[in-house]
């Protein structure tokens, strides 16, 4: 549980930052969690902690919705679900830096707001 309250505690003092970034801090937790072999009530619980540690990034708050859909499935289905998650961020970012890169002009001033991994994806995919 150390690893939990570590993960909760870098989001509230911003080590964690980025909507991506806390949302895939929370699916660890879940993972973490469900190796602990809690029941799936507590993990929710736990795990929510973290997801609404930072209340303005719904990324994390969106996962948990997603992942626990389903009702008193095992916690195989809720690690295949956390899986799906991953994958749908990954592709979901990749997309928007393949989409985005022509937008981007060398020598351009560009103002991000945040801390967006999102937009660095870009912006490196934009460099290469």
């Amino acid at each position: 549980m150390d690893k939990i309250v570590s993960l909760r505690q870098d989001i509230i003092r911003l080590n964690i930052q980025g909507a991506t970034n806390i949302a895939l801090a929370t699916l660890e937790a879940i993972k973490i969690v469900i190796g602990l072999g809690k029941e799936i009530n507590e993990i929710q619980e736990i795990v929510s902690k973290i997801a609404y540690a930072r209340p303005a990034e719904p990324l994390a708050q969106n996962s948990l919705k997603y992942i626990f859909l389903d009702k008193n499935k095992s916690t195989s289905h809720y690690l295949e679900k956390v899986t799906q998650y991953e994958k749908l961020i990954r592709d979901v970012k990749n997309t928007m830096a393949e989409s985005a890169v022509s937008l981007i002009k060398n020598g351009g001033t560009y103002l991000t707001h945040c801390h967006s991994s999102t937009v660095t994806g870009i912006l490196i995919a934009a460099h290469s």
